[in-house]
């Protein structure tokens, strides 16, 4: 089985071999969870399961979040040196995220002082749990809805109303935003005003499908 982020970060299923490509040692910790989650595989002399972290193609500089990639670098440099972290220990839990936060501004948006100023609709907007850095676009070639996607926009043109942007929104999708630069050539920006009109196809099955040329695929 082959799965995305969804799964490592808490469906409680169970598997007797895990492969987590490289990544910052909570992802990792996640994903471990996941093998012989419930102890049935173990014997009386050794737990059962195994888990296997592999280096990928992928280059982490490429990766959005900064975090991300200071994690997955931080892992990296342990494993060159010839330490291989111990998952089981909190002091190697510790000496990781003191690694890991040394690297850049735990507070980079000044909530802190926000909250110490009680200024509290600041502390508001600036605080999320996670940060959702994506772009909604509006597919225009979802079939068999494209007519009445066409409709709705027609409609929207001829006068402003919440109600045709609600119908609107069961055929948008969120994209993040190096995604949404893959597919620039296939988009049209602020075609209305809110409305990212987006010209790939949209299967059921895997989402939007890939643009020939821009090779962009989004789940």
């Amino acid at each position: 089985m082959v799965s995305t982020q969804l799964i490592e970060a808490g469906v409680d299923i169970d598997f007797p071999l895990l492969l987590r490509e490289m990544a910052p040692l909570e992802s990792i910790v996640q994903a471990a969870g996941r093998c012989n989650r419930e102890g049935l595989l173990n014997t009386l002399d050794r737990p059962g399961g195994e888990v296997i972290v592999f280096r990928g193609p992928h280059d982490i500089s490429k990766f959005p979040d900064h975090w991300y990639r200071t994690g997955t670098g931080v892992i990296q440099a342990s494993l060159n040196a010839g330490c291989i972290p111990d998952i089981h220990h909190p002091e190697e839990l510790t000496r990781y995220f003191r690694t890991l936060y040394a690297s850049g501004n735990l507070d980079q948006h000044g909530i802190v002082a926000a909250r110490e100023s009680a200024r509290f609709a600041d502390t508001s907007a600036a605080y999320h749990l996670i940060d959702d850095d994506t772009i909604s676009l509006l597919v225009t070639a979802w079939e068999p809805h494209r007519s009445e996607v066409l409709n709705l926009l027609e409609s929207l043109r001829k006068g402003f109303t919440r109600n045709i942007y609600r119908k609107l929104q069961r055929f948008a999708v969120n994209v993040y935003r190096h995604d949404f630069n893959q597919m620039r050539a296939t988009i049209t920006p602020d075609y209305l005003p809110g409305i990212n009109l987006c010209a790939l196809p949209y299967s059921d099955e895997i989402g939007l499908v890939p643009d020939a040329q821009s090779g962009a695929l989004v789940f």
